[in-house]
């Protein structure tokens, strides 16, 4: 099972222990009463708006509601505007570890649920293949290039949703992303040779031929299907990498999201 990241609590402890500066000034009223266009925002608006991303990516392994976003951010406007806690941050800052553990194991079953939903719905789409495997592939649009092979390099444009339809990575709105074919998760390497070039296609991939049980933090959780849509836009033979002390092999350029575990 994936672990919550450690340095949430870490923090909530080293805090339980120091006052909060602001507290000690003069405490000011929270100004949020409404979210911010972000996108008129300041650069410096902007760069804090990503510090809420990232937080927001520690709290997903705590699976919260929107109704229970609600307190993340009344705690969030105490700390920031010098209010005492209103509870005591000694007695609950231990507690979230045991929280994000729990509910984790918690919505493992309800994650394969609806992978397994998905898997079967998108295999009884017209045109839809389902291989031995458990990868399912649908064209969604016809190719006439050649097809890749396990050890071409790759351009490509992508969506990743999960099931629910949210979005976790995309290429689509800019430059295909290029990528060694062999360094990919399992899905994507037994799927784009099936593929031609010029061909968009839709891929459901099991846990298993993608991140597993273990999942890739902070943004895919173990036991998740995952759906890709996917536009082979090249392929070509992968120049042979030559290493040397003084000229080391160059890393490949493959995302994050995408490398096999």
């Amino acid at each position: 099972m994936s672990k919550p990241p450690r340095f949430l609590l870490a923090f909530l402890l080293a805090t339980a222990c120091c006052p909060n500066p602001a507290a000690q000034r003069n405490p000011v009223e929270s100004k949020l009463t409404a979210a911010p266009d972000v996108g008129h925002a300041t650069e410096d608006e902007k760069t804090l708006y990503i510090v809420g991303i990232a937080m927001g990516r520690s709290a997903t392994w705590l699976d919260v509601s929107e109704d229970e976003v609600r307190f993340i951010q009344a705690g969030l406007a105490d700390q920031v505007a010098g209010r005492p806690a209103q509870v005591s941050v000694e007695t609950y800052a231990p507690k979230v570890e045991e929280l994000a553990n729990r509910r984790a194991a918690g919505a493992i079953p309800k994650r394969e649920a609806a992978g397994k939903a998905a898997r079967e719905a998108a295999a009884g789409e017209p045109g839809a293949n389902q291989t031995a495997s458990g990868l399912v592939i649908r064209t969604l649009k016809p190719g006439s290039g050649t097809s890749p092979t396990s050890t071409d390099k790759v351009k490509v444009r992508y969506r990743g949703t999960f099931p629910d339809g949210k979005v976790f990575d995309s290429s689509m709105a800019g430059e295909p992303v290029e990528l060694q074919l062999a360094g990919t998760i399992a899905c994507w390497k037994e799927a784009l040779p099936k593929m031609k070039i010029g061909e968009t296609a839709k891929l459901v991939c099991p846990p298993e031929l993608a991140y597993g049980e273990q999942g890739n933090p902070p943004n895919l959780p173990g036991h998740a299907t995952l759906i890709f849509e996917i536009e082979l836009v090249a392929a070509e033979p992968a120049l042979e990498k030559k290493a040397s002390p003084d000229r080391p092999a160059p890393a490949d350029n493959i995302p994050l999201d995408l490398k096999a575990p």
